[in-house]
């Protein structure tokens, strides 16, 4: 049931490890004190009270290298392609997710603060999770026609773009369609937190430092009304929560150390302003009795720092926990290992000492103690103390019987032998020292250049050790989490512009990713030495390249590469520079010429056999169609002969039938004969326009018939003509190629035409 998760998720915050009142917030309580410069709390009045600061002398020391070692690449994590086939996909991958990581969240300012509560609170957290929140807004459009409105209401292309909408109003006008939408974008997107570390706690049984492998942990974060709003919980819900009555920790007091970034006693009446203390717990339990634990995330409020009282709001089953954490040293088989102001928390107490003893001592030397006899001396003139101060004495003897200066201990030389080591001691157990910070002018003048490098690289290797922790722990972990939230989560095409080109992919489609490579920058020095690497490899390849047969040692995309990580290692973009020999298509060799001359002969051939095939298609073809046009003149013909003998026979009988109507010679058939007559004349006439109308057809046949027979002759005879002489062109190169061969063939064997022409002559 609910309330026994409840209580398990209570029982186990109150027994974390980094809950409020453990010896862990102590700790980097502390180490924030010395951070921030807080006294020491064993000041004594009327002594020297100040303190040096080599937890944030290291810290700050630090940081700017591991900023530069994680900034210096484009690229944070990559993900390594499963065969050759993937390679494009995972690349783009990659590219996407750092997009994500840099640009859609706070990608630099998350890096700088989960580096720096790492090097001084022991633990940087970065939290990662889908944000699923939508946006909804307005969205009129005035004279729209059917296929733009049906445009802006397709379910398919709103589906694709992560859209929806919902018609609010609609009116349909001369002009054409005005509509209101009321439309809701997704802008789910993967969201990227940093936790302050006195905000999250772990199992005491964790063993490990990688989140996967922990049974509990928890986020406790000051959330308002409005904000849980927002993450869909009830108003009436939220309205009836207690209010926080949650007391400030020591560790969250030393962070916010002014007095006025403590808690104030101002509490407001409008509900919407209150705010609770939100704890997700994250915990392995079997809540439906299948025997296997599921990862369950369990929302409380209100309640204490130890979980006491808590009211549940919600339990939902999740894939993973969203937290990646890292520490700068690692102890084995623990959560939390050692920050680097537990390194130097204890030197920068001994500093203070020494310096306070030292201030102390000067103090006394320039202001001393006196011995007085009050019976002879103005003790208010011994007592203030100022340049060409007077002191009265009424004694009879010189002023030294009376008052004189009590003797100091000097200060011992090893004081400043002791500070000295105190800095080596600093040095050896972080790797911070001035020379990894910076080097003057005059230390470069006078030094061996590789030299230093390698005394540098060694001061360095803490550092850069401290960074592939970081990346191994964190990075690598939080890149395959990101990956994952965006496969799971987003089904929709996104586009980005990376490095000027812009990428559309949609992560849906995305295979699961499980290996993925760290990439880590190298520094100022390291950098440095790099590019005369680089410098130093161009040359050898050029001194190569002439000395060896091309490819051989040093192929062109050898020097690429070289040319490519100069550019980058610069700051330039190589392709702005240099183009990629991969995508160059070399010309295709050049044939020997006499072989060259032979084809051209075998070409001209074949095009006269072609063309001679060409000429009798084209014959046959003009054949077919002279025999279509005398077939169709032949049945043009017989239908004119048809309907000339039809006609012939109607005036024929009419002739007969008038004929014998006049030997009648009645009166009244007069009219008859003359309408016979009438219609008589009337079929001549159409007689004989019907033959001219296939006098003039059959014309139009020959005179289609000649043109076929004529172009076909003319183009077969020209085409042939061209063809020969093409063939004469090229026999006549092919004998000029080979008599140049030839001869060149003679003197290269020590040949010449005089002696050719001697020859005979003295052979007779």
């Amino acid at each position: 049931p609910d309330s026994e998760v409840l209580s398990l998720v209570e029982a186990e915050i109150s027994s974390a490890s980094g809950f409020s009142n453990g010896e862990l917030a102590e700790e980097r309580a502390d180490a924030m004190d010395r951070y921030l410069g807080e006294p020491l709390g064993d000041e004594v009045e009327g002594r020297s009270q100040a303190l040096t600061r080599e937890v944030l002398d290291t810290v700050e020391t630090i940081m700017p290298s591991m900023m530069r070692i994680f900034t210096d690449e484009e690229t944070l994590c990559q993900f390594t392609p499963i065969g050759p086939e993937d390679a494009p996909f995972a690349e783009q991958e990659t590219k996407l997710v750092n997009h994500v990581f840099w640009n859609m969240n706070r990608g630099f300012y998350n890096l700088y603060t989960a580096l720096k509560d790492g090097l001084l609170s022991k633990s940087g957290i970065l939290m990662c999770y889908f944000d699923e929140s939508e946006n909804t807004e307005r969205e009129e459009y005035t004279g729209l026609n059917e296929i733009e409105f049906a445009q802006l209401a397709d379910p398919a292309m709103l589906a694709a773009q992560g859209v929806q909408r919902e018609i609010d109003e609609i009116e349909l006008t001369e002009e054409g369609i005005n509509v209101v939408f009321k439309t809701t974008r997704d802008k789910g997107r993967v969201k990227i937190d940093v936790l302050p570390p006195e905000e999250f706690g772990v199992s005491r049984e964790a063993r490990s430092p990688f989140s996967e492998d922990q049974t509990f942990c928890y986020a406790r974060r000051k959330m308002s009304a409005t904000q849980l709003i927002e993450m869909g919980y009830d108003e009436d819900i939220i309205k009836t929560l207690p209010t926080d009555d949650d007391v400030e920790t020591e560790e969250r007091l030393a962070r916010r150390h002014l007095d006025d970034e403590q808690e104030g006693l101002y509490y407001s009446n409008h509900w919407s302003l209150h705010t609770y203390w939100i704890t997700e717990a994250y915990i392995k339990l079997d809540r439906n009795g299948d025997g296997l634990a599921e990862n369950l995330k369990v929302t409380v409020a209100a309640g204490t720092s130890t979980g006491a009282g808590a009211r549940l709001l919600d339990i939902e089953e999740i894939d993973r926990f969203p937290f990646h954490s890292w520490s700068p040293i690692i102890l084995t088989h623990k959560f939390y290992g050692l920050s680097v102001a537990d390194l130097v928390r204890e030197i920068q107490e001994i500093k203070t000492a020494l310096l306070r003893g030292m201030l102390d001592n000067a103090y006394l030397s320039n202001n001393g103690r006196l011995v007085v006899n009050d019976d002879y001396v103005e003790l208010d003139d011994v007592l203030s103390s100022r340049p060409n101060q007077i002191i009265r004495y009424n004694g009879e003897g010189a002023w030294n019987q009376y008052i004189g200066a009590l003797p100091n201990n000097p200060l011992p030389n090893d004081t400043f032998n002791l500070m000295e080591y105190m800095d080596e001691l600093k040095k050896r157990r972080v790797g911070a020292g001035e020379e990894t910070a910076a080097l003057d002018n005059a230390a470069l003048a006078n030094v061996n250049t590789g030299v230093f490098a390698l005394a540098h690289d060694k001061a360095r290797a803490k550092i850069e050790l401290i960074a592939r922790v970081f990346s191994e722990l964190c990075l690598k972990s939080l890149f395959l989490h990101i990956h994952e939230l965006m496969r799971k989560n987003i089904n929709r095409e996104l586009t980005a512009e990376i490095n000027g080109q812009f990428i559309t992919t949609n992560p849906a489609t995305w295979r699961e990713r499980t290996d993925v490579k760290a990439v880590i920058g190298v520094g100022s020095v390291s950098k440095e030495r790099k590019l005369l690497g680089l410098e130093k490899t161009l040359e050898l390849q050029a001194i190569i390249a002439e000395k060896t047969p091309p490819g051989m040692l040093v192929a062109p995309q050898n020097i690429y590469k070289a040319l490519y990580d100069l550019m980058k290692n610069n700051g330039l973009q190589p392709e702005y520079y240099f183009s990629d020999p991969a995508q160059f298509q070399p010309p295709p060799p050049q044939p020997d010429p006499m072989q060259q001359a032979q084809m051209m002969l075998m070409q001209a051939q074949a095009q006269n056999l072609q063309a001679d095939g060409q000429s009798k298609v084209m014959r046959s073809q003009a054949d077919m169609q002279k025999n279509q046009i005398e077939a169709q003149m032949k049945q043009v013909e017989m239908a004119a002969k048809a309907q000339e003998s039809r006609l012939r026979q109607q005036i024929d009988g009419m002739r007969m039938q008038l004929e014998a109507m006049r030997q009648r010679s009645e009166v009244d058939t007069r009219q008859q004969e003359m309408v016979f007559e009438q219609t008589i004349k009337a079929l001549e006439v159409r007689m004989q326009r019907e033959q001219m109308e296939l006098q003039q057809q059959m014309m139009m046949y020959k005179t289609q018939l000649d043109n076929i027979i004529k172009l076909v002759k003319i183009e077969s005879d020209e085409e042939m003509k061209l063809v020969d002489n093409d063939r004469e062109d090229a026999r006549r190169m092919y004998e000029d190629m080979k008599s140049e061969v030839e001869y060149e063939r003679k003197e290269s064997m020590g040949y010449k035409e005089s002696e050719a022409e001697e020859g005979p002559e003295e052979a007779d």
